[in-house]
């Protein structure tokens, strides 16, 4: 797997038609929020590039990213000076874990800054992926912390179920009270 990832990161991109990467695209790729069958007739819009709030396709065609790369992309496409500070820290340190007692310096620079901006009783920041992670390290830090504090674990957990996503690790242990 790892000389596959730097054959296909590191070496001369293989170019490949639109109709090529459109009916690849349709044997192995599957996107999320996208009815299969109605996918399968309506195609693949193949994003190429991007600038501020806009993306071009392969086509040409300028489309405004109103989701903003599915909120993980808010300062919009191709900043200079985010790519540089990015490229330099993926040179140096692409990733690194929070987990069990690991840390990096951005990490425990940027938890500082977010408290320095929050207000006075939030004095400590948890970075996760996303929401479904969010809620599902929300969940086990509850329950760790109830644990250790009361000696009785925590077997229920009341919400809407509307506001919890079913993409838990432990869903399972989850009950809904319901009023």
């Amino acid at each position: 797997m790892r000389a596959l990832m730097h054959t296909f990161m590191f070496n001369a991109p293989h170019i490949m038609s639109t109709s090529a990467l459109i009916e690849s695209d349709r044997q192995h790729l599957i996107h999320p929020v996208a009815s299969l069958r109605a996918h399968e007739q309506r195609g693949v819009t193949i994003l190429k590039s991007g600038r501020g709030a806009w993306l071009r396709d392969i086509d040409g065609n300028e489309l405004l990213d109103a989701f903003s790369g599915l909120w993980c992309v808010n300062t919009g496409y191709g900043h200079e000076s985010i790519v540089r500070v990015a490229a330099e820290q993926m040179s140096r340190l692409p990733y690194a874990t929070g987990y069990f007692h690991f840390g990096s310096e951005p990490a425990i620079r940027l938890a500082e800054q977010l408290v320095d901006l929050a207000p006075a009783s939030l004095r400590h920041v948890y970075f996760t992926l996303g929401g479904s992670d969010a809620i599902d390290a929300a969940i086990r830090y509850i329950t760790n912390s109830r644990t250790s504090i009361t000696f009785r674990r925590l077997t229920c957990i009341a919400a809407r179920p509307a506001t919890i996503r079913r993409q838990l690790s432990r869903p399972r242990s989850l009950r809904y009270a319901r009023r």
